[in-house]
């Protein structure tokens, strides 16, 4: 009778702690996987972000150039403007 008994505590000491090792495996898991989605979800805020300065960036040096070229054009204009202007002083009109 007390082999049994005891026999019986042993297979439930078993048994649970098969369960609660099955359950702390469970538990790792999950938290891996969350571990690793909370990665990812970084990595991609991180690449959108990069995308978005790169955009920035690109549309900061068009615009300048833009404007570079505007400023050369204007230039070149005031420029000949006046060289005419010269050239009718010179003629003395």
């Amino acid at each position: 009778l007390i082999r049994r008994k005891a026999r019986r505590a042993a297979d439930v000491a078993r048994s649970t702690a098969d369960e609660v090792a099955d359950n702390v495996r469970d538990r790792v898991e999950r938290a891996k996987r969350r571990v690793g989605e909370g990665f990812d979800e970084a990595r991609d805020v991180v690449d959108r972000e990069t995308r978005h300065l790169k955009d920035t960036v690109r549309a900061g040096r068009n615009a300048a150039r833009t404007a570079r070229e505007d400023l050369e054009a204007r230039l070149a204009a005031a420029k000949k403007a006046g060289a005419r202007a010269d050239d009718i002083d010179d003629a003395g009109v």
